[in-house]
């Protein structure tokens, strides 16, 4: 039986931000003044480099926002063996959990203050009870030196999300001391977390794509019908989008089969392989439509697509579309598939224990309907603007030594070229990106059983994340790529 807490709390932002009241006031000739003898100076935003630096002080700041999380868990759990059958002891496992989640961010003053962010604020309880079995089916005969199967079943019960019940079944077929096959057919269930549910508003300048410009076919038909004009031409290539949580979001279910080898050569003794194929289908899955897409969706079909026309409005004179609501929903069905690959090897290099590991991910298919019926969204070699990159490739290398007193590790992060989602030939540089290695190492000494002391550099060679076209003011991916560039770090870490 245990319990346990947890608590962190951070600060986020950035260092230059504009403050949009503050440069309005520098555009209006009644409060400002062209000398700066009122402390408000009047600036000319049209002209390139014409900008004094009295306005620039004016109108920056550094923006910062402030939150954290907080966890509560009370569980018991036993396991061991229920009685003997021929090929082993029947295994079982039961516990009970229950835990508490807490979570919020309290945007900076000016941006409060300017109406841009909402705060974040919100918890869930959950309670859950699990049961597993391990029941040897043939031991020692030939090609089989073990084969079992593994039954699980859980309860959840959330006061946001409701109850469901997952279960697993596994099969593990040894082979003998170097092959192991193994399979696993499972559901799964996740609940809305805090930022799903609860996360306040937030007004970003993403790149969207109005499908009304050069529109042709239904698009054009549906545009001019909701009082678009045939010669519309959008203004820029970002529109002002309300990104958030959402009350109303339901769990996400999952179906998930694995299928992989373990390979321990007795030849190569300290190596071991493994390869697992993965296939996961989630239902009603959280996740948001980009707006670029759910502005084609509505005027493709303006009455079956009804959900992502009431997601947008346009300027009644401009036509422009003046804000978008993007929020996180459940759509109807999200495919993944792909191949995990990882190698270990232990061995002696100068009378010092190494360690080498490789992890290598090839992502085959991830695909997403954003609701039934809708066109199916391909995912793979793309970076999204709002989630993040979904490369085909991912690895991580890493090479460690040790002894009892120290150790010592290089590691390399590996993420492979892709596509912008909203890339054009008319911003080749923002295009596509090509794939990114960061280099870390890091060092530990255990001055004792309990005290160690530990520190490092993470990119040490300074990558810079690449240029992005969607991600308008970070210009990057900021869910993928190293944004801090080379940084350092000491830690001490005592265990009671």
């Amino acid at each position: 039986m245990s319990y346990n807490y947890g608590r962190n709390t951070g600060t986020d932002g950035w260092t230059f931000d504009i403050d949009p009241d503050r440069a309005a006031q520098t555009l209006d000739d009644s409060i400002c003044t062209y000398d700066n003898s009122n402390g408000i100076p009047c600036g000319d935003w049209f002209g390139k480099n014409e900008l004094t630096q009295d306005v620039i002080d004016y109108v920056k700041y550094r923006r910062e926002g402030t939150g954290g999380n907080e966890m509560r868990v009370w569980s018991a759990n036993m396991n061991g063996y229920l009685y003997e059958l021929p090929a082993g002891g029947l295994g079982f496992a039961i516990g009970a959990e229950s835990r508490t989640e807490k979570g919020w961010r309290d945007p900076d003053s000016t941006v409060l203050r300017n109406g841009l962010e909402d705060p974040i604020s919100g918890s869930y309880d959950v309670n859950e009870i699990f049961g597993e079995l391990s029941v040897p089916l043939l031991a020692n005969e030939f090609l089989v030196k073990q084969l079992s199967v593994e039954l699980a079943a859980r309860y959840s019960d959330y006061n946001t999300a409701g109850a469901e019940t997952t279960y697993k079944m596994g099969l593990t077929w040894s082979v003998n001391d170097s092959l192991m096959l193994r399979a696993v057919r499972s559901t799964a269930f996740r609940a809305p977390v805090i930022t799903e549910l609860f996360g306040g508003t937030n007004g970003e300048n993403l790149r969207t794509i109005d499908p009304c410009e050069n529109a042709t076919g239904a698009i054009a038909t549906n545009c001019q019908a909701a009082g678009v004009p045939a010669d519309f031409v959008q203004d820029g290539t970002t529109i002002l989008t309300s990104v958030g949580g959402n009350p109303k979001l339901e769990p996400e279910t999952a179906d998930t089969t694995t299928v992989g080898i373990v390979w321990q050569p007795e030849f190569l003794e300290g190596f071991s392989a493994t390869i697992d194929y993965f296939d996961i289908r989630i239902d009603e899955a959280i996740t948001s439509v980009n707006g670029s897409d759910m502005l084609r969706l509505c005027y493709e079909d303006p009455i079956g697509n009804a959900k992502f026309c009431d997601t947008f409005t346009r300027h009644p004179v401009t036509h422009q579309v003046n804000e978008l609501n993007q929020r996180p929903v459940n759509a109807a069905v999200e495919t993944v598939s792909g191949v995990d690959l990882n190698t270990v090897y232990k061995f002696n290099l100068f009378g010092l224990s190494s360690r080498a590991t490789l992890d290598i991910t090839r992502l085959l298919k991830h695909e997403s309907t954003p609701f039934q019926g809708q066109p199916t969204i391909d995912k793979v070699g793309f970076i999204t603007e709002d989630q993040g990159s979904y490369t085909e490739w991912r690895s991580n290398l890493s090479y460690s030594v040790m002894t009892d007193d120290w150790s010592a590790s290089y590691s390399l992060r590996y993420i492979g070229s892709a596509d912008d989602v909203n890339g054009t030939d008319s911003d080749p540089l923002g295009k596509s990106v090509d794939s990114v290695t960061y280099s870390d190492i890091s060092a530990s000494w255990y001055y004792s059983d309990a005290l160690t002391f530990s520190l490092g550099v993470d990119n040490i060679f300074d990558k810079k994340a690449p240029y992005l076209t969607s991600w308008n003011d970070a210009n990057t991916d900021v869910m993928t790529y190293d944004l801090l560039g080379r940084r350092g770090f000491i830690r001490a870490t005592y265990q009671f």
